[in-house]
């Protein structure tokens, strides 16, 4: 905000790419690694607890440890809804751009674009099946939890929760 506030008042020269770089990065790409990485937690926290269930029966988790690494989805859910989101986004926006594109004969404008479609396109056929391999990993987790450790009624609410933050699957921010 402060490169384009900057650049709109004239008073610092900030070039366009730069600010076309510091919008992609603070949109796209610091939540998806925020995501990722929360992500890759969980999933290394979920895996450590589950180790330590089979070598110890008798030994349950905290209530912390079962809220924070064991829900009633996978951990990579939210990371494919992202990726799902940005590709339909991505390839909306670009589908829609590239044909006034090639209209006007902006040839390497019309090359980016459609780059940038096939991208998108790509990145929605990874994410479809990355969520429905997410919701069986869950469900699996679940019946594994229910096996090895029988769960008080406030922890089971909260796990309950999923992290998307809806319960019909839908992406929280559509």
């Amino acid at each position: 905000m402060a490169s384009v506030v900057a650049g709109a008042s004239g008073r610092i020269p900030v070039s366009r790419t730069l600010q076309v770089g510091l919008v992609l990065v603070t949109l796209f790409l610091l939540p998806v690694a925020w995501v990722a990485v929360r992500a890759v937690w969980v999933v290394r926290g979920r895996a450590e607890l589950f180790a330590a269930a089979d070598e110890h029966r008798k030994r349950r988790p905290t209530d912390r440890q079962l809220v924070d690494h064991l829900r009633d989805e996978h951990p990579l859910t939210p990371l494919w809804w992202m990726l799902a989101v940005l590709g339909g986004l991505g390839t909306l926006c670009l589908g829609f751009a590239l044909p006034f594109a090639l209209a006007d004969g902006a040839v390497l404008a019309g090359a980016l674009l459609g780059a940038g479609l096939a991208a998108s396109l790509t990145a929605l056929a990874l994410a479809v099946p990355g969520i429905r391999r997410a919701a069986r990993q869950g469900a699996l987790d679940r019946r594994w939890r229910d096996e090895l450790w029988p769960l008080p009624s406030a922890v089971e609410r909260r796990l309950a929760v999923p992290l998307l933050g809806t319960g019909d699957g839908a992406h929280s921010g559509t």
